[in-house]
Parts: C-alpha cells; structure tokens; sequence
C-alpha cells in the first residue's frame, strides 16, 4: 500500500465474469465490507439498469397498444446499448462528483480528510475488454483510481448456477454461450515479470499487450468455486480477504505513464477499431460451430426424420447463408466502426491543434490519448449491441428452422 497522500480520494472497481459468477452477491459483499471501514460506497449495477428500461419500453408499448406490451423476444439492441450509456455516464458522473469535491479541499487550504474516500462499484460482465477499457478511460478523467474484480468460472458451472436463479434473473442459454464465446479474461497474465521472465501466455501478441495493458496490475481475480456463498451473500473471512486485496489495487490515479512510445502508438493505431475486427472473425468461427453443434443436435433428436437426403441439404444451405449473410454484415459495420474512430480522433486532434494555437488548454475527451468521447463509446457500443442482435436472431432461426417443424 502507497502512502496516505499519494492515493487517489475515490477509486472504481470494474466487475468482471459470466453470468452466474456471484459478481453482483460479491459486489453487494464488498460494498458493505468497504463502507465499514468508513468508505462512502456507491454500487451501479448495469444490469438493474437495462431491465428498468426494458420495463418502461415495455409499459411505453402497452400503452400504445403494441403487441400487448410484452418484451422484445431475443437480444435488444437499442436497451442493451441505451443502458450501458446511461450507467456509464452514472458511474462518470459519480467520479467527477469526488474530484470536484477533492478540489474544494485542496484549494480551501485545509488538510484532505482521506476518511471521506469514496468506492464506486460498476457491476457488469464487462466479458469485452473493450468495455472495461471503457471504464478505465472514465477513472482517468476523473483521476481516480482503477480496479478490476474478475470472478472466474467454468461455463458448465455458470449455467448451472444461472439456471437456479430466480426466474426473472436467468440469462437466456443463448446469451450465456455467446458471452463466454466472446469473453476476453482480464490479460494482466500476458506481461512478463519484472526479471524479464516470460509469463505463461508470452506467445500473446504485441498488439494484445499494447490495448489492454490497462489492467496490468489492476485486477484481483476470484475462484467462484472457491468462494463460501450462504443464502445471506458471502462467507465474511472470503469477503474480508477480496476487500483486502481490492484495497491494495487502490493506490494513485489511473494514468497509462509507464508504456512506451510504441505501446501507446499501438494503443492508438489498434483501438475499438482493432476490436470490432477481431471480433467479426471470432464470430465467423463461433457461428460455423454453432450452426454446426445444431446441426448434430438436431440429428440426434430425429429433426430430419422423414426428410430427404436433398431437402436437409438445402436446409443446412439456408441456414449457412443466413450465417454467411450476418457475418459479412457485421464485418461491414467493423469497417465502418473503424472509419468513425479515424474520424473522431482527426477531429479531436484538429480541435487539439486549434486551442494550442490559441495558446488554450487542452483537456477533457479530445486531450485523452483514447480518443475516447461520447461519440467514440456510442460507435463501439452501437457494434457490439448490433453483432448480438444479429447473433441471437440467427440462433433463434437455427433453432427454428431445426425444429423438425419446418424444411420438411
């Protein structure tokens, strides 16, 4: 633990994990272990979030008489996104709130009364590193510090915990496959140690170490197996002990100094853009197995009883259309996310350049090394939220088409 006066007054701790981990039990935990220490907490939960939205959507419809007012079957895009926005600007709006507060104390003279530090829990998947990174970006303007809790779990265990939750806490089957297909574990393991040693991943990429090496030493990671879960919330010695080590991640504010300059260029060059490309392959590769997996598991229950050997050919056809058509779709938009983060950093850039040659301060979204603003966040947003739409229809058509109810 650093000094008293070099830690930062506030501090966000990023949940990490699939559904089904204990996250949110554990952030409750947490949160209740941090504020008995005299620590003011505040806990965002994302997911509380969306489903206030889907609800006002839904009671909105009812009330103009649209399909009864019942919710929007598969994955909703438009709430999924609007959600993370509006949590997103919470948590911000949380962090800027205690470093306007830290200012009030430093500029009155007096001396800063460390017992008023401040957590603020953002509880979510955060399965993109792309979104955590979000986070961090968020803790640096605020000049807060940075910290992620990434609770590991087996997928068989995830679904067989998220299928005893309550029912109106259940994430779809789908859902839940599709974030572990995409999850991307917090990659603090692909530095090499300081004696140069290479760590257990060191045939990671260059490219991987220069985008996430925000959570170099950031993160504290959890077994979910390993933690006492009762019907009250969490064993108190697991609780105390994750606290103790969340706390040790508490130190100065969030910066990215300590890369070097190729890092940070790569940091640049790579970006949301890099991301959204990556994870257009990924889905190429996941929907052949999916689309394959439920092929086989169709056979297996007699979907094609009765059908010709052509007419399950043509089925298999059409469904592989349908998956090389979302693929290729959301390769388009990859490419068009990467055009509008070219073009948001070139107007931040120019607008940098026009306040240095009015001799003004460069600060806020524009002075960020991320490019990252509000328009930046809603174009990765607006990807990922379109990718798994597009992903959860062709799911719900392959389970429709294989039903044995169709294409005979």
């Amino acid at each position: 633990m650093e000094a008293d006066g070099d830690i930062a007054r506030a501090c966000l701790l990023t949940m990490c994990g699939l559904p089904g981990a204990g996250k949110s039990t554990l952030a409750r935990a947490v949160a209740a272990r941090a504020e008995s220490d005299g620590i003011r907490v505040s806990l965002v939960s994302f997911d509380d979030v969306e489903r206030r939205l889907a609800s006002e959507k839904s009671e909105a419809s009812a009330s103009r008489g649209d399909d009864a007012g019942g919710p929007t079957p598969g994955f909703d895009a438009a709430t999924w996104k609007a959600a993370r926005v509006e949590a997103l600007v919470t948590v911000e709006r949380l962090l800027l709130c205690e470093a306007e507060a830290e200012n009030v104390d430093e500029d009155g003279g007096g001396e800063k009364d460390h017992r008023r530090r401040a957590l603020i829990i953002a509880d979510d998947n955060f399965y993109y590193a792309g979104m955590r990174q979000q986070c961090h970006r968020v803790a640096r303007r605020a000049r807060a510090a940075y910290a992620q809790l990434f609770v590991s779990i087996s997928v068989a265990q995830a679904h067989k915990r998220n299928e005893s939750r309550d029912k109106n806490d259940v994430v779809p089957r789908d859902a839940l496959e599709r974030m572990a297909d995409q999850f991307e574990p917090p990659a603090a393991e692909v530095y090499r140690d300081d004696d140069g040693e290479a760590g257990a991943e060191d045939d990671a990429s260059e490219n991987v170490r220069a985008v996430r090496a925000f959570e170099r030493d950031a993160t504290v990671t959890v077994a979910a197996e390993r933690l006492g879960f009762t019907p009250a919330g969490v064993n108190a010695s697991d609780v105390n002990d994750v606290w103790l080590r969340v706390r040790e991640k508490w130190t100065r504010p969030a910066t990215l100094v300590g890369l070097s300059s190729e890092a940070l260029e790569d940091r640049r060059r790579l970006g949301s853009a890099a991301n959204a490309a990556s994870a257009a392959h990924a889905l190429d590769t996941r929907s052949r197995r999916v689309l394959s997996s439920a092929m086989a598991s169709a056979a297996a229950n007699d979907a094609f009883a009765g059908m010709t050997k052509q007419a399950r050919g043509a089925l298999s056809g059409a469904l592989n259309d349908a998956r090389r058509e979302m693929v290729d779709a959301v390769r388009a938009a990859a490419k068009a996310n990467a055009a509008a983060k070219i073009q948001i950093k070139t107007t931040a850039r120019d607008g940098e350049d026009d306040l240095r040659e009015g001799d003004g301060d460069v600060g806020g979204a524009s002075g960020d090394e991320d490019g990252d603003d509000a328009d930046d966040r809603d174009a990765e947003l607006e990807f990922v939220a379109e990718m798994n739409a597009r992903e959860s229809r062709f799911a719900a058509l392959c389970r429709e088409m294989l039903s044995g109810e169709r294409g005979r």
